[in-house]
């Protein structure tokens, strides 16, 4: 490729430099794919030295020169908070620089020892007369009391019903602009509040501080794009038409929205679909996961404050079962949202498809098994850390996780080798200490399936590899990495496919 140059260099008695590739050659073809990606490019130096078409003018410029002239040119790389064109970025951390990495630490810390009483918000009031309490424990440290959480009763989600139902037309017919600014608040009352949710996301939802961080980040965006998108959408526009007619399109809400969110993404799930009901018009009955009511408590109570009117969003705890016998069934529910599992959404569609009204939106988002494919041009270095983060972050209970690794044979025991090595560096346990990689996972029953699931898998034959366990954390739902080595994907069978379809 610059053979020409180099001739041409040499004969002018240059210095000449000459970059070659040292190592094995396992990693030579992929490094030489990258190589030739980056030097193929038509803007590449190397590739206008070789064309005819390219004047020399163009090449050969005094490049000291053609810096000094772009001194006084204005930098128009944008800082990471206006990288995209319509709405401002969330902020996030370097945790790689030590001051960040203390000053985060001394801050979240300061509300781990917060206990909460929380209750369904109905009208803007916290329904805590209930007599069904409960008490919700840490998954990381099963013995430490985190809130007491009043469930919902029949009459108090028939309320929430009731008056999210007539405030629809006051709020519906608020201007999209109002709605999206209330948007907009929503995202800065949450970037003001993060410290605090980054402490319920860790303690609650066991996220590590990184995940902590992420999910945060994703919520404000959901604001932020949403509200930038309504903007644009949901105004009204002028039709092409005849001359004397006039025809307008203009976007009307639907009415009453139910969000059923999971509890792997407790906030940034909960809020994208409460804030995209809502500025769409619609006013909202939010019902988040049983484990991780705090956050959505406390998220409904930051968007009332930010101007989300208290009769337009409801927040109710209580079980899927209730929610879809009072709920789900009454014609007045307009639309419903759903993240979870597949047979659960297959249970909500069935509920609705037999209501006597028309057909209502059911807008479901589930999990299923998610492969990654990996040929002999990929840098193995860089598949390990990418396997690592998609299988095992977040104690791999997202439902974006990877499940399933498809590997080129003449790589395969390379690449399984730099896996194993590499999850052995895991650090698993409490997150509340900021240098473990992976925290607990939800609750004792998704635990002992995962237990149940290496059982059956290790009666089987297949090989498995198992983090080697220095600690045995027995004060939380911990479960250590596993890596099972399998011929096909129908290995697995299909009840276990199914059981594992989570989000």
């Amino acid at each position: 490729m610059g053979d020409a140059l180099h001739a041409q260099l040499v004969s002018n008695k240059a210095n000449v430099r000459i970059y070659a590739p040292v190592g094995k050659s396992d990693d030579l073809l992929a490094y030489l794919m990258r190589r030739l990606l980056e030097n193929g490019a038509n803007s590449n130096f190397v590739s206008k030295v070789i064309s005819s078409e390219v004047p020399l003018s163009d090449l050969s410029f005094n490049l000291h020169d053609k810096i000094l002239s772009l001194l006084d040119t204005g930098n128009r790389i944008p800082l990471p908070e206006n990288i995209y064109p319509n709405r401002k970025n969330a902020m996030g951390y370097d945790l790689g620089h030590k001051t960040n990495y203390d000053y985060l630490q001394e801050k979240v810390a300061s509300y781990f020892s917060n206990i909460y009483k929380v209750a369904s918000i109905i009208d803007g009031l916290e329904t805590k007369t209930s007599k069904n309490s409960n008490e919700l424990f840490c998954p990381g440290k099963i013995a430490e009391k985190l809130s007491d959480v009043y469930v919902a009763n029949s009459t108090e989600i028939i309320q929430s019903l009731d008056s999210a139902y007539q405030e629809f037309n006051n709020w519906s017919e608020t201007k999209v602009e109002v709605r999206a600014d209330i948007l907009e608040k929503i995202s800065s009352c949450i970037e003001d509040n993060k410290f605090e949710l980054y402490s319920l996301l860790i303690k609650e939802g066991r996220k590590s501080i990184h995940d902590a961080i992420n999910e945060a980040i994703e919520a404000i965006d959901f604001c932020r794009y949403y509200a930038s998108q309504a903007k644009l959408i949901l105004r009204d526009r002028v039709l092409p038409g005849l001359t004397g007619e006039r025809n307008i399109l203009s976007m009307h809400a639907r009415g009453v929205f139910v969000c059923i969110s999971p509890w792997n993404f407790p906030l940034a799930i909960f809020v994208g679909q409460v804030v995209a009901a809502l500025v769409a018009g619609n006013t909202v009955i939010a019902k988040p996961a049983g484990q991780t009511c705090v956050i959505a408590n406390f998220v409904v109570k930051l968007m009332h404050k930010a101007g989300v009117p208290k009769s337009a969003l409801q927040l109710v705890i209580a079980s899927g079962g209730n929610i879809s016998k009072y709920l789900l069934t009454d014609s007045r529910i307009a639309g419903v949202v759903f993240t979870g599992s597949c047979e659960t959404s297959k249970a909500i569609n069935l509920t609705l498809a037999n209501r006597d009204n028309g057909i209502v939106p059911f807008i479901a988002e589930t999990g299923g098994q998610n492969a990654m494919i990996v040929d002999s041009s990929a840098l193995l270095e860089q598949v390990t850390d990418d396997v690592l983060a998609s299988s095992f972050y977040s104690a791999g209970q997202r439902c974006s996780a990877l499940r399933v690794l498809y590997v080129q044979e003449e790589i395969y025991d390379n690449l399984c080798n730099l896996i194993k090595e590499a999850t052995e560096t895991l650090k698993i346990g409490d997150t509340v200490d900021f240098s473990n990689d992976i925290g607990a996972v939800i609750d004792k029953n998704s635990c002992d399936n995962l237990g149940q699931h290496i059982d059956y898998m290790k009666k089987s034959g297949f090989s498995i590899y198992a983090h080697p366990q220095k600690d045995n954390l027995k004060d939380g739902n911990y479960f250590y990495p596993h890596i099972i080595e399998i011929n096909s994907i129908n290995d697995i069978p299909a009840e276990i496919l199914d059981q594992y379809c989570i989000s």
